[in-house]
């Protein structure tokens, strides 16, 4: 489910606002960030180095990836 739902996120939220939001948080060399968008939610955690991406709709689902991964992904909308 991972997997798709971090599809889902890029397919359905990650608008060049999004992304513009997304990519300037993860500049930040330490701490957390959260952003709460209209279905999803992104946490980015500058200190463990990963991203989670959280379904608003279904508390259940989340997927946790690496922050240069999530970063790839984002770079490339």
């Amino acid at each position: 489910m991972g997997v798709c739902l971090l599809d889902r996120f890029f397919d359905e939220e990650c608008t060049s606002y999004v992304r513009d939001l997304l990519l300037e948080a993860m500049g930040r060399s330490s701490g957390t960030e959260y952003f709460t968008f209209n279905v999803f939610n992104v946490l980015i955690d500058a200190d463990r180095g990963v991203v989670t991406v959280e379904d608003e709709l279904d508390p259940a689902a989340s997927c946790t990836t690496s922050r240069g991964s999530f970063v790839s992904r984002l770079q490339a909308v």
